[in-house]
């Protein structure tokens, strides 16, 4: 049994109107997604409205996708994939079951995409901690409401996709 983190790079995505022969390209933020042998953490917004970087986003609604919706939404594979084979599948199978009954919101500089990966992997790693600091901004200190007790402390940073790659590889550096 083995858990995969997938991680799709911040960047730039071109597409090309197959009518018009138009381009149009859009930043992304990327994304990071967890899977394990019976379960896959893929947390968004609910709307297009979540990843308004400029202004902080006020937080929304949250959904759970499937590997093909982040697929379709990231253009293709994730760039980065980390499968770690020694991680405690009970205790994240018991986190991802918390966190999608919880539906917490969604925060694009608070509790975004990264955020449920790492408390995934924190809580599956006998909650070994990160080697390495993200610094929060003064906004995020303030924990959304709806935020599970468990998460507080830990969920003050703005973590994104490659803070989550650095994570997962420390880990699979100490469990393999």
């Amino acid at each position: 049994m083995a858990v995969t983190v997938c991680i799709w790079t911040p960047g730039v995505i071109v597409s090309r109107n197959t009518t018009t022969g138009a381009s149009t390209a859009e930043d992304v933020i990327g994304h990071a997604s967890l899977k394990t042998d019976s379960d896959y953490l893929s947390f968004w917004p609910a709307t297009a409205v979540g990843f308004n970087l400029s202004t902080g986003a006020l937080p929304v609604a949250s959904a759970f996708m499937t590997m093909a919706d982040d697929r379709k939404a990231e253009a293709g594979a994730p760039q980065f994939t980390v499968t770690l084979n020694k991680l405690d599948e009970k205790a994240i199978a018991s986190f991802i079951k918390h966190i999608k009954s919880t539906k917490p919101l969604y925060h694009a500089k608070g509790f975004n995409c990264s955020h449920p990966v790492k408390i995934a992997l924190y809580e599956g790693s006998k909650k070994t901690q990160p080697n390495f600091v993200v610094h929060a901004s003064a906004a995020a200190y303030a924990a959304p409401a709806d935020m599970p007790a468990m998460m507080e402390n830990w969920a003050r940073a703005t973590w994104n996709p490659l803070d989550v790659l650095k994570y997962a590889n420390q880990l699979k550096a100490k469990f393999g």
